[in-house]
């Protein structure tokens, strides 16, 4: 079986169980700015530049050789090979607004074919017009405890605050690949309420992230985030 996604092939056999029949297959393998590159999403495979197994994600399975030389790894998460992560975003408050369902329904749509996705809609609390600092930080907290009852053990959680760091779009799509090299394929995005993120959520947060100074509606940034975590997927895979 041969596909295209890149310049490199890989010729291997793989066998499910052990003394199972080998089953052939030829696979292109995308190059990006490394020598080799997991397909996340696509491939049942990855290389890497070393003929050793990927961090955390060798199975054993692979059973073959590569032509160029380099040795492609399988990965345990689905048989064959196929790297499928898991993305989940916390996020404070329920949208209404048609244009964002819509637009929410269609990346939701897209992503499919590139990881399992769960959007978590929690309630935002009620706050007064005028509300002082103290009442601001008491929603801040509530809607905080909200949050920290939604994040699974495991998963790699990412904070989205102003004082995070804002990659480009390659970026992000170089860290989300990082995290499946390194084992860490359960991803969990927060999305703030009105008046931001607890102090307690961003000490849970493994890591900082702001698309912008600019100030957006967190309703506007699920959409935002949504649109980005799919553009990350296209770089990875090779896609225009």
């Amino acid at each position: 079986m041969e596909e295209t996604w890149g310049r490199f092939s890989c010729h291997m056999s793989i066998s499910n169980k052990p003394g199972g029949d080998k089953h052939h297959h030829v696979w292109n393998v995308a190059a990006g700015k490394s020598p080799w590159r997991v397909i996340l999403g696509l491939s049942r495979h990855g290389c890497r530049y070393k003929p050793t197994a990927v961090h955390g994600i060798h199975d054993g399975t692979h059973l073959g050789k590569c032509i160029t030389g380099k040795c492609p790894r399988a990965s345990p998460a689905f048989p064959g090979g196929f790297i499928m992560m898991t993305i989940n975003i916390i996020a404070i408050g329920k949208i209404k607004e048609k244009y964002l369902t819509t637009g929410i329904s269609e990346y939701t749509k897209r992503l499919s074919k590139y990881c399992k996705l769960n959007i978590i809609e929690l309630n935002d609390e009620k706050i007064p017009e005028n509300a002082s600092e103290k009442q601001e930080e008491l929603v801040r907290i509530k809607e905080g405890q909200q949050i920290l009852n939604q994040i699974k053990e495991g998963t790699y959680a990412i904070a989205l605050c102003i004082e995070g760091k804002q990659p480009d779009s390659i970026e992000l799509a170089g860290t989300i690949e990082n995290l499946a090299l390194t084992g860490k394929s359960n991803i969990t995005f927060i999305i703030g309420g009105s008046v931001g993120l607890s102090q307690e959520v961003k000490n849970r947060a493994d890591l900082y992230l702001s698309f912008s100074k600019l100030t957006f509606p967190h309703q506007l940034m699920r959409l935002i985030l949504l649109e980005q975590i799919y553009r990350a997927f296209k770089i990875l895979n090779n896609e225009p």
